[in-house]
């Protein structure tokens, strides 16, 4: 799993044994004129007593497209978005007793992150979202709001701080490791070697690349030990195969 994989990371409570009688209906009224009009929405799976809903996962596809690897025409499987859904909730139920993120600079890097989508994102790029016409065209071509990514993003920076602070401090880089990638990996993508960086002008850039290779794998690891030490209930059978490392009931 790459950072970007990271980037792709994403909660009620209620005793799975109600959830397991009772799909868990969310009404809203589609127009003041007809009140009686309900959308209802199902428990999919439980995660440690934390359902996911219908709605959550239908919110996962819409804003994949946030994701520089997708477009409009090719959106993931309800299962792998069903799966990161699971991940992201295991991390979050981890969140107590770490210290939480400076809320100000939290903020910055909300608007930040809000400013690259709207000038890096192929999907933007071809829609002009620089502009608030063609940001609009998006939000309403996706089906999907501000507010929603706005959350979305706030979500992803705190897992990805949680990450960073939980796993990089035990890690340590060593020369060596940094010359072997750069012999290894680095230099055979240059035809002309000569025209290759130095090693001492890349290596700060390496060690960040070898860093966060360490950081994906502790992080891999512990993923996997949450799932087979928690609870996964799902309540819609068609999704269980879609976590194979998790102790489903």
């Amino acid at each position: 799993m790459r950072t970007t994989a990271h980037h792709r990371f994403f909660a009620h409570s209620l005793p799975a044994l109600v959830l397991a009688f009772l799909a868990t209906a969310a009404a809203h009224a589609q127009s003041a004129s007809s009140p009686e009009a309900t959308v209802l929405d199902r428990v999919l799976v439980v995660v440690n007593q934390q359902p996911i809903l219908q709605s959550d996962l239908d919110r996962e596809l819409r804003l994949s497209i946030l994701d520089p690897n997708m477009d409009f025409a090719h959106r993931p499987a309800p299962t792998e978005a069903l799966d990161r859904l699971i991940s992201r909730a295991l991390i979050k139920q981890q969140f107590a007793g770490q210290p939480p993120m400076d809320k100000k600079k939290l903020q910055l890097d909300v608007d930040q992150r809000m400013q690259e989508l709207r000038t890096e994102l192929p999907a933007c790029v071809r829609l002009n979202c620089k502009t608030d016409s063609g940001w609009q065209s998006f939000l309403t071509e996706s089906h999907i709001t501000t507010s929603e990514i706005d959350i979305f993003i706030r979500e992803q920076l705190l897992i990805l701080d949680f990450i960073e602070k939980r796993f990089r401090p035990g890690i340590h880089i060593e020369p060596e490791q940094i010359e072997d990638y750069y012999k290894k990996t680095l230099l055979p993508q240059y035809s002309n070697a000569a025209t290759a960086p130095t090693l001492d002008a890349v290596s700060g850039r390496i060690a960040e690349v070898l860093l966060e290779q360490e950081v994906n794998l502790l992080l891999e690891d512990w993923l996997t030990t949450l799932r087979k030490e928690g609870e996964l209930e799902f309540l819609d059978r068609s999704f269980e195969s879609s976590a194979p490392q998790a102790g489903a009931k």
